[in-house]
């Protein structure tokens, strides 16, 4: 007896014999509707690129409409034309675009930061980042940036100005610093400036933890996590130099404040002041045996705490947050295993972060740039250049286009259609024939 899978197999087959001849007219049927769908294909191609060019345009007469909004009267326009250019700008490579107009933008951005309020400067220091990215192909990117540093300095600087615009402007000083500039002395100001900053987050005479605002936490952590993206650019022999011979007006030196922070009762704090510090160690270590002496006796122990912190008076998420990190940083402090961390940013290309410094500097570049970073990690040429990508990948050919689920349901009930006229017609036949 056989198998129940051979019956089935059977009678396919035998339908498909039966059906033969039918089989054929159908399948001219639903030849003749796809040749007809691959010349509708090509119109509409064609009326694709036509659709393309056409919203390109309108993209770019809306893009211009907004940067001359950037110096309208009324505040509500002028702030919101900053902010839709700022998250265009994040999610689009328009170099040429901007190199052209980069004259206006940067009057409309400087005129902000000069004139504007709080809220105002916090958007157009914002804006003063995505500016530098979209020219960091062009040499005109350095003047445009050192015309941008010394107003940027005076607000960071300012203590009657608002925390959060402080925070942005140390933020803008960093990463345009970081693109622009790759001279120490010059950073070595700047290095100053933040140090001066997130130093009001070191202990207290007596040992204890200072008490102080979320906005003044953040922008301690804002001034840190920009003095750290400086620092690791330095040469191996100015980086150690800085942090262990130079005496500050509190009198201990950046590594022994660096430590200090890692008792901060803000986790940004923490985070960044951890990350810095294994950046640190990886560089030194390269350079020489003896810098970790420089650091305190108990760090270790310090670290491993941090990586298990219970603490209940924390918030949950930042408890895990916080374990997950300096896991991390510890086992690199003992082992020296950097966990091996990737990106996928298109169909073709990985990044790969294999040391604390390139990841410090990607993730300093998202926070500008957000999701966007995947568009510009593919297209834009200088952010390629500083991870060592090479030359753009072309796009993959584009696949065969998919029809519609619409489309294919109009074909089966006219290739439907056409077999059952035929098959009547050969019903037609055989009844006359047995008749007769």
């Amino acid at each position: 007896m056989p198998a129940k899978g051979d019956k089935k197999k059977g009678r396919i087959r035998g339908k498909r014999a039966e059906g033969s001849d039918d089989e054929y007219n159908s399948n001219d049927a639903a030849s003749c509707s796809s040749e007809n769908k691959s010349v509708d294909i090509d119109i509409d191609t064609n009326d694709n690129d036509d659709n393309n060019n056409n919203q390109q345009m309108l993209f770019e007469d809306k893009l211009k409409q907004k940067i001359d909004d950037m110096t309208d009267k009324s505040l509500k326009t002028r702030i919101d034309s900053f902010i839709a250019i700022e998250k265009i700008f994040a999610t689009k490579v328009l170099s040429e675009f901007v190199d052209e107009r980069k004259a206006t933008l940067s009057d409309a951005i400087e005129r902000a930061l000069k004139k504007g309020d709080s809220q105002e400067i916090i958007i157009a220091a914002k804006l003063t980042t995505s500016l530098c990215i979209q020219l960091g192909a062009y040499d005109t990117t350095e003047v445009i940036w050192e015309n941008f540093k010394p107003i940027l300095m005076t607000i960071a600087n300012d203590h009657t100005a608002s925390p959060n615009a402080r925070a942005e402007c140390c933020w803008a000083l960093g990463i345009n610093q970081f693109l622009a500039c790759d001279d120490d002395l010059d950073s070595l100001q700047l290095l100053t400036l933040f140090y001066n900053i997130f130093c009001g987050s070191f202990l207290k005479g007596n040992g204890s933890v200072k008490i102080l605002s979320n906005d003044v936490h953040s922008l301690h952590s804002s001034a840190l996590g920009a003095w750290t993206l400086l620092l690791i650019e330095l040469s191996p022999s100015n980086l150690i130099k800085y942090l262990t011979t130079i005496k500050t007006p509190n009198s201990i030196t950046p590594l022994e404040g660096l430590c200090e922070l890692l008792n901060s009762t803000y986790l940004e704090t923490r985070v960044t002041a951890g990350e810095a510090l294994a950046a640190i160690i990886e560089i030194t270590r390269d350079y020489t045996d003896d810098f970790e002496d420089e650091l305190p006796y108990d760090i270790a122990d310090t670290l491993e705490n941090l990586s298990k912190d219970g603490t209940k008076y924390r918030n949950k998420k930042d408890r895990k947050e916080q374990r997950a990190e300096f896991r991390e940083i510890h086992k690199y402090f003992t082992d020296d295993i950097v966990p091996s961390v990737h990106v996928k940013f298109n169909t073709r290309e990985k990044l790969y972060f294999d040391t604390w410094t390139s990841r410090i500097q990607y993730n300093a570049l998202c926070r500008p740039l957000g999701p966007g970073i995947n568009t510009h990690l593919a297209d834009n040429m200088m952010l390629r250049d500083m991870f060592q990508l090479g030359n753009r990948v072309s796009s993959p050919l584009p696949k065969t286009q998919k029809s519609t689920k619409l489309e294919r349901t109009l074909q089966n009930a006219a290739a439907f259609k056409a077999r059952t006229i035929q098959r009547s017609r050969n019903r037609d036949k055989r009844s006359a024939a047995i008749a007769q």
